[in-house]
């Protein structure tokens, strides 16, 4: 399914609290992508009857049905550097959802 490290299960707990969603899970979304690979949505929401619902490093994570076929093995984290702090997404090299489009240009994951 979708890993999500500890440092980022840290972020989500702290993000629910602030935005008032305890007890909420998270959803993640592909809402685009391109040249630079694909493009990821976080977001506290309800399940949804056809959502898969499970629950990594203690969040409950939700994924529509689209979705959740090409985000096998997607590792969530939280990274704090000298630009600033995001979540980053990362695909295994050769997982299904890692996508090189047509350019070429081979990027794979996202900040949001």
């Amino acid at each position: 399914m979708v890993n999500v490290s500890d440092s980022a299960a840290e972020q989500i707990r702290k993000s629910q609290v602030v935005a008032k969603c305890e007890g909420l899970p998270l959803r993640i979304a592909l809402v685009g992508g391109g040249c630079s690979g694909p493009e990821y949505g976080l977001g506290f929401d309800e399940k949804g009857n056809e959502d898969t619902e499970f629950s990594c490093n203690g969040i409950p994570v939700i994924i529509d049905p689209k979705t959740i076929t090409k985000i096998e093995g997607l590792e969530l984290d939280y990274v704090e550097d000298q630009q600033g702090a995001s979540f980053v997404f990362r695909m295994p090299k050769g997982a299904q959802g890692h996508g090189h489009g047509g350019c070429g240009c081979g990027g794979g994951g996202g900040h949001c």
